[in-house]
């Protein structure tokens, strides 16, 4: 139990300061929704016990609404405000909450691989910080799909994956989506004669 609170307190700690490196970045909005997010469910959980896995579908909702064109903003918000009555009155019902964050976190990954197909399309590059990125949320999909499939061990492979994914805090504090992007067709310069 201990090292589950140290490894939870230290992820929060971590994804709190992650925002300050994506400011002004397209995926700003992304990180502050991911380094509030703990704390505000703990708080919730500490004051009202609420179960902190009855806001996680809530937290997915924004981070997909955070990757989707801002001119969708009033409809993000008026299905926010739904989803959030329609959670009080089906009653926190937990089992169907954990599947309902495994498909939004797809959704999130299929959001986060459009971007990359799409700066391949349009730049024949690949960008290092959306690659990661991608990789963090696939280490979600997994951990979610874990405990779906067994609980009893599947809560184990959620905190190893929740381990791992400070370790991505960590490299998310140094990379933001302005690092370098990786060309992968190379053009030969003109003046080179090919034998």
């Amino acid at each position: 139990m201990l090292i589950q609170i140290i490894i939870n307190i230290t992820s929060m700690i971590i994804w709190f300061c992650v925002p300050l490196r994506h400011y002004k970045t397209n995926y700003f909005y992304f990180f502050i929704i991911l380094g509030i997010a703990d704390p505000i469910k703990l708080l919730l959980f500490l004051t009202l016990k609420i179960s902190v896995m009855k806001g996680t579908p809530l937290v997915f909702l924004f981070l997909i609404f955070s990757l989707l064109n801002k001119k969708y903003l009033y409809v993000c918000l008026i299905i926010s405000l739904i989803y959030f009555i329609a959670l009080f009155i089906i009653n926190f019902l937990q089992n169907d909450l954990m599947e309902i964050s495994f498909i939004l976190q797809i959704v999130i990954s299929v959001l986060i691989l459009y971007r990359i197909l799409h700066l391949l399309n349009v730049s024949e590059a690949i960008n290092l910080f959306q690659v990661i990125l991608m990789t963090y949320i696939l280490i979600n999909i997994f951990k979610y799909l874990a405990v779906l499939l067994n609980f009893e061990q599947g809560i184990v492979s959620f905190y190893l994956g929740t381990f791992s994914q400070i370790f991505f805090g960590i490299i998310f504090l140094f990379i933001n989506e302005k690092t370098k992007n990786f060309n992968l067709i190379s053009t030969a310069p003109d003046n080179i004669t090919l034998l």
